[in-house]
């Protein structure tokens, strides 16, 4: 098969969608896969953006992968979906370099993998969109921004608040959910933790282990300095936010936060869902992050919610 736009290998094919390997960026490029439907195109094609962590493209936790369920699902819906790995994944030694910030690590990426798409005769250039998870979530629209001919941001599971606060509280959250109490490491991991924001934000250089998730004070710097919920609604392209009721990450105030930003915003688009988990997976059973360790699949109400917005913005072009 020819893709346009350089060499691509084929790797799977089934009855409704075909895998193909690339690659996006230059010699220092990051490993993707291209998942297409079955049929003749261009199709529209959906960019998918990390949460936090060194992912690879499956965005595989515990033993689940979210991005290969919506790569699958949306292909399968008569939806491209580009999916790449994470540059702290391909790179490691940049998380100690000292220079990561959260565009170095994030945004700059899922620019090219835009660009990329925008090469291959397979994908309408006028239909691409970008669907950010968790901390990507609250890059996309940043992306959009840098990006404008994107045609519209999905959100899924995206904090509105600064991800240093999330940190502190989803520590002490699921401590609390996954035995009941906070024991005496758990609360001096999280006295360090509360220490190194504090310190950070201080502008002072906190030691190794008060570093949140052991990243550099400049990175989170960057990150403490992305207003989600701002740069949202500086950026015209149609948005869709969707959350899940069973989310011990990003929970109700920053979907009630969304809300209130946006509840009389036509071009945004609210889904809610009881039953779904960070990750977008239904689960059972009181909350805990050990759901991660269960075998799921994406929710195909999701999925259908995803592809059903996207047709219906055919030919809708932002302001």
């Amino acid at each position: 098969m020819d893709s346009g736009g350089g060499a691509a290998t084929v790797r799977l094919a089934v009855a409704r969608r075909i895998d193909i390997d690339l690659q996006i960026g230059g010699e220092d490029g990051l490993p993707a896969t291209l998942t297409l439907p079955r049929g003749a195109g261009p199709f529209p094609a959906v960019v998918l953006v990390h949460g936090s962590g060194a992912h690879d493209r499956d965005e595989s936790i515990g033993v689940n992968a979210p991005f290969r369920d919506i790569a699958h699902g949306l292909a399968e819906r008569g939806i491209a979906v580009l999916r790449y790995e994470k540059r702290t994944r391909r790179h490691p030694e940049l998380l100690s370099d000292g220079q990561l910030t959260i565009d170095r690590e994030t945004t700059h990426d899922a620019l090219l993998a835009i660009a990329r798409l925008r090469q291959l005769r397979a994908i309408h250039p006028g239909r691409i969109f970008v669907l950010g998870h968790s901390q990507g979530g609250m890059l996309a629209p940043r992306i959009a921004a840098r990006a404008p001919d994107v045609a519209g941001v999905i959100l899924l599971a995206a904090p509105a608040r600064p991800l240093l606060d999330l940190l502190v509280e989803q520590h002490r959250r699921i401590d609390l959910l996954n035995d009941g109490v906070i024991n005496d490491a758990e609360q001096v991991a999280l006295r360090r933790l509360v220490e190194g924001v504090h310190a950070i934000r201080a502008g002072h250089e906190p030691p190794a282990s008060r570093l949140p998730m052991g990243l550099p004070a400049r990175y989170w710097r960057s990150v403490d300095a992305v207003d989600p919920v701002a740069e949202a609604a500086s950026i015209p392209q149609p948005m869709l936010l969707l959350q899940g009721g069973r989310d011990l990450h990003v929970v109700s105030a920053d979907w009630l936060r969304w809300r209130r930003a946006f509840a009389d915003t036509p071009r945004v688009t609210f889904a809610y869902y009881d039953t779904l988990n960070h990750l977008g997976i239904a689960e059972r059973g009181p909350p805990s992050t050990r759901s991660y360790q269960v075998p799921g699949r994406v929710s195909a109400d999701l999925l259908e919610d995803v592809a059903l917005w996207i047709d219906l913005l055919r030919g809708v072009r932002p302001d």
